[in-house]
């Protein structure tokens, strides 16, 4: 049976071509765009929200009521209304309305395009550079909590224009009773009342539960490299976590249970498309996670990547009985049923992807 292609989704608004995250939250499908961000709807519209220029490396951030993205010069958080959007409607976090934040800081990239601001309920997590002449007094200062002020109407939350902070919440982590700055946020996922992210603390990158008081806990049992790229839980309430070393599980969804299941020799990113288990690289290939809740079946499979060839895969997202993929040369979609067609001339992922079970 000949190979079922990935269509490309033709829109000839787009400024430029390249698209990133994707998230579904009810009834729509957003995504992120360096120029012209938005969604589709369950009827197959598509809405895009007014030309603005993103700094891609960031990719933007989805909420039911926000979408919110990096200005190209990193100067500012750009929100946008997801109900009711007009440009007039536009608010800028940046110096101008942020407490004690200098007006030359940028917004500190994180790795890899994962984003490592995060919006939780009215709490928004952000790091931001300072001057390389920082006293080590100053070196913590540019990661912090923001306290936001919103209000619930019928539509949704709406951010305050005129004082959108109602305050700035520092952080620091100690280590041995000493309290150390945290230089960068890494990377950063909204989890229960807080975020699991990924920290640049004492020159160690490590990951954290952090909670909306500021209160931080290690991941692991002590301080070693961990970087979180994708953070999933499954409709039984598992954690999978993947970090640059493969994945790991915790049954009970517990993050301070995390279990290490396989390893890799590559960042992998991955998303529950309903019950199954989608996993790409910064390639043009992707897979299907086999048996992951028995680690001495986990595999991987490749599937059929017809349409795709040569282009870097950013997200995949299931929306509306398609799967639709985003990548750096726009967005591509696939009917579901065709999409889990594992790829009849497939590359041994041992060839490209090291792979080892850990058990």
């Amino acid at each position: 049976m000949e190979a079922v292609s990935f269509e490309r989704v033709m829109n000839f608004n787009f400024g430029r071509a390249d698209v990133g995250r994707m998230d579904v939250i009810d009834d729509r499908l957003y995504y992120s765009n360096i120029v012209t961000p938005g969604y589709f709807d369950k009827t197959g519209t598509q809405v895009q929200y007014g030309t603005k220029h993103y700094d891609m490396r960031f990719g933007h951030i989805f909420t039911k009521d926000f979408m919110v993205g990096v200005s190209e010069n990193r100067r500012s958080l750009i929100f946008l209304p997801n109900i009711g959007f007009a440009s007039n409607k536009i608010i800028y976090l940046n110096a101008l309305n942020i407490p004690d934040l200098q007006g030359d800081l940028l917004l500190m990239r994180g790795w890899s395009e994962v984003p490592n601001f995060s919006l939780n309920g009215n709490y928004l997590l952000s790091s931001w550079e300072l001057p390389l002449d920082a006293s080590r007094e100053d070196a913590g200062k540019g990661v912090f909590l923001l306290e936001l002020n919103m209000s619930g109407t019928e539509g949704g939350l709406v951010l305050d224009r005129d004082q959108p902070v109602l305050r700035r919440i520092p952080l620091g982590f100690a280590i041995e009773k000493e309290m150390k700055p945290i230089y960068q946020i890494i990377t950063a996922f909204p989890f229960e009342q807080g975020w699991l992210a990924s920290i640049n603390v004492d020159g160690v990158q490590t990951s954290v539960k952090i909670e909306k008081d500021g209160r931080i806990d290690l991941l692991q049992n002590r301080l070693e490299r961990f970087v979180l790229y994708s953070v999933e839980r499954s409709s039984q309430g598992e954690l999978f976590v993947s970090d640059e070393d493969g994945l790991l599980y915790s049954e009970s969804g517990n993050p301070f249970e995390l279990v290490r299941i396989a390893t890799v020799n590559r960042f992998l990113r991955f998303k529950f498309l309903e019950d199954r288990v989608v996993v790409w690289t910064a390639e043009d290939r992707i897979f299907e996670l086999k048996d992951f809740r028995d680690v001495s079946k986990i595999r991987l499979v490749e599937l059929e990547n017809k349409g795709l060839e040569g282009i870097q895969v950013k997200d995949v997202e299931l929306f509306n009985g398609s799967v639709y993929v985003s990548t750096n040369g726009g967005f591509f979609v696939k009917e579901e049923a065709d999409f889990w067609a594992e790829k009849v001339e497939s590359i041994d992922p041992s060839m490209g992807i090291g792979w080892e079970l850990s058990f």
